[in-house]
């Protein structure tokens, strides 16, 4: 009974805190039941199946927000997930016994963010699925991504939560230091949040969703397709009179033969336009920068989602334009190396034109705001069927609006240009590589003293 319990606490959190419902809070507690129940006198079994369990029920939303398009991919990551979750708490158990509850502490955490770091790598959709993103909606938590990525985010909430277990098992130093580390690290975030940022900019994201822009993207009609750049091209005339000179519209969301418009709208109030194009011969998904002085720059996207986005050839080149300023299409945020490549000539504003799936808008826009800390870069998006958001270098959101409805929609606001590059950026994923090595010793000696 106390099993089920466990995990019944430990899934509705996970459910809650890591899909789409975004109670972020909840992320600090999500693992504790489980890592309770492992530190106590349950049977192996039972903590796995609880285990796997609540990790299974944090990937839920891979059904809801995607349907029977990640049917298959959504199964393999969630049962992939839910294993790992699973083992590592058998892990964190056996080191409790064997070894020490401080060593126990460290256990959990540096296996599950290992894990994490690792699926990275491998899977195609990047670091989809990382419980650092949840903190997004508390910047001072995610201050710590400058220095380590967002698995460092990964690993403050595993400590915090394997902390309150140890504690509740009456094992109070270990735990308590645990939870003091997690509140410094939190206290050095909100310092960082009050330190100058660099000189005010202003922007504005755009979104035409008309029957002129499905006709023009569905059918290639080109008369509809005129009107949307035309359509455009006058929201940034008007615009350009408020002193808004950057400019971003969605993924493909314009076409490449109909461009001239938005391009003659950039030239004429000197503006940066950054235009989400579809060319159909040859199919190409491509950001259009049009920069002041009449420079063109196109950047196809890196990181396609497949098999959608099949009939697009992937672009190879980066998408850094000058002036600390780059661009990136959707997809690509979700990739830490490929931002943090491109973040290494020092950008200070990230522009990204994107398409969402309506229920992901936060999800997948949080990701975008994250590569932002990490890198040190404001960020300037607009989503179909998500949301557009402006974002600065410390992850604080300055203006947002859902992009889910027929009509024109834009946001406009002043962001401060991120300090550039930070640690992250320059050093790379230092931090996660030794918490693997990590992992791997503290697996290697809880092994051994299970044997002796």
């Amino acid at each position: 009974m106390i099993a089920i319990l466990c995990a019944v606490l430990g899934g509705i959190a996970s459910y809650l805190a890591f899909g789409l419902d975004n109670v972020w809070w909840l992320a600090w507690f999500a693992a504790a039941p489980i890592l309770w129940l492992a530190y106590g006198q349950a049977r192996d079994w039972a903590v796995f199946t609880a285990a796997f369990f609540a990790t299974a029920m944090g990937m839920i939303y891979f059904y809801q927000a995607y349907g029977t398009m990640m049917l298959f991919g959504g199964t393999v990551l969630l049962v992939c997930n839910a294993l790992a979750g699973a083992l590592t708490m058998l892990l964190a158990r056996r080191a409790f016994r064997r070894l020490s509850p401080m060593v126990a502490l460290l256990v959990f955490p540096a296996l599950w963010t290992a894990f994490e770091f690792i699926e990275g790598w491998v899977s195609p959709h990047g670091g989809w699925g990382a419980w650092g993103y949840t903190q997004v909606t508390w910047p001072a938590a995610i201050q710590l991504a400058a220095i380590s990525g967002v698995y460092g985010v990964t690993f403050l909430i595993c400590l915090f939560a394997n902390g309150l277990a140890l504690a509740a098992r009456g094992h109070i130093r270990a735990g308590s230091f645990g939870l003091a580390i997690c509140a410094a690290i939190v206290a050095a975030g909100y310092f960082r949040l009050q330190q100058p940022e660099g000189p005010m900019i202003r922007v504005a994201a755009l979104a035409d969703v008309s029957r002129d822009y499905i006709k023009a993207f569905r059918k290639g009609d080109p008369v509809a397709a005129l009107n949307v750049t035309q359509s455009y091209a006058k929201a940034i005339r008007s615009l350009s009179t408020r002193n808004v000179h950057v400019f971003v519209t969605p993924e493909t969301s314009v076409e490449w033969s109909a461009i001239t418009p938005i391009a003659e709208a950039a030239r004429d109030t000197h503006s940066l336009v950054i235009a989400g194009a579809h060319e159909r011969q040859p199919a190409r998904d491509m950001a259009v920068a049009f920069v002041p002085g009449g420079k063109l720059i196109t950047y196809d996207k890196r990181h396609r989602l497949l098999p959608g986005e099949a009939v697009y050839k992937p672009g190879i080149k980066s998408g850094v334009i000058g002036k600390g300023v780059g661009m990136a299409i959707c997809k690509d945020l979700d990739f830490p190396r490929t931002i943090r490549v491109d973040a290494q000539a020092g950008l200070r504003l990230m522009i990204v034109p994107a398409g969402d799936f309506k229920k992901d808008g936060w999800m997948h826009a949080r990701q975008a705001i994250m590569r932002g800390v990490e890198n040190g870069f404001s960020v300037l998006r607009s989503a179909f069927n998500g949301l557009e958001t402006i974002s600065d270098a410390r992850g604080r959101v300055l203006a947002s609006t859902p992009v889910d409805h027929f009509g024109f929609t834009s946001i406009q606001t002043d962001v401060p240009l991120g300090p550039g590059t930070t640690p992250y950026a320059r050093y790379g994923d230092i931090f996660c590589w030794l918490v693997v090595m990590g992992a791997l010793g503290l697996i290697a000696a809880t092994l051994k003293a299970s044997r002796t």
